[in-house]
């Protein structure tokens, strides 16, 4: 979902969060389809939803596995110079 990744950016760049807090959206939407899938699931263990569409199973499954792959190598407190740059320049 690139709705992530623009998200992250303009957090670091725009309003100078640092990293860690950056990327709390990509565990917000890996926990939206987690749940997603388990639902889904649930529906086909109780006969809701025919147990041929797996096709949205391996995509969900997919989609939270990679969501939840990123990782911050170094600092996660670290801010990006952009943001503090333009919070000087909001503040002055």
């Amino acid at each position: 979902n690139l709705e992530t990744f623009r998200t992250m950016l303009h957090c670091l760049l725009h309003e100078g969060l640092p990293v860690g807090a950056a990327m709390d959206g990509f565990g917000l939407q890996y926990a939206e389809l987690a749940s997603e899938r388990a639902a889904l699931e649930e529906a086909i263990r109780n006969g809701q939803v025919r147990d041929g569409d797996k096709a949205e199973q391996a995509r969900l499954w997919t989609a939270a596995k990679n969501t939840r792959d990123f990782i911050v190598l170094g600092d996660p407190a670290v801010r990006s110079a952009c943001g503090v740059w333009q919070s000087a320049i909001s503040i002055g």
